[in-house]
């Protein structure tokens, strides 16, 4: 009788140290719960070990348009390897998801031949599509703006 009583006052801390996580190894300061990696957010993969922006690099054709002008260009767009939220544009420019369709130009300097200023903006995105804007500090009036979709 004491050794049944003993049997199961231990049996759910036994149970509990085998719930299928013991030969699981999750990625990115992610916990495992009952045999699942839960991912943080920006996170994927069966043990949250991809990024989640690498689901949006890749070339986009569309038009930046700006009070002088408007042109059709493709636009090469780069997952940064640090950052899982953070796209790298050409030039060095930088945008970061927000939410599942919203991004944001964070305010950044740019360098362009022998100018300096500085940009911040903000846009959407879809698995297919990005549309984004930013101001700059040269010209505060002037709004540069890009509307694409994906082609690879």
């Amino acid at each position: 009788m004491q050794r049944f009583v003993l049997f199961l006052f231990l049996s759910p801390f036994l149970w509990s140290c085998d719930n299928g996580c013991n030969s699981i190894e999750c990625e990115n300061a992610v916990t495992c719960h009952e045999g699942e990696c839960v991912c943080a957010k920006w996170y994927t993969g069966d043990r949250c070990q991809l990024q989640y922006n690498r689901n949006y690099e890749g070339e986009y054709v569309g038009t930046f348009s700006s009070a002088e002008r408007s042109q059709v260009e493709n636009l090469i767009i780069e997952a940064d390897e640090e950052i899982p939220n953070r796209m790298i544009l050409p030039m060095g420019v930088f945008f970061d998801f927000i939410d599942e369709e919203s991004l944001v130009i964070p305010r950044q300097q740019l360098v362009d031949q022998a100018d300096t200023f500085v940009i911040e903006g903000e846009g959407t995105y879809s698995t297919d599509a990005l549309d984004f804007s930013y101001s700059n500090s040269a010209n505060a009036k002037e709004m540069v703006s890009f509307s694409g979709k994906r082609v690879d």
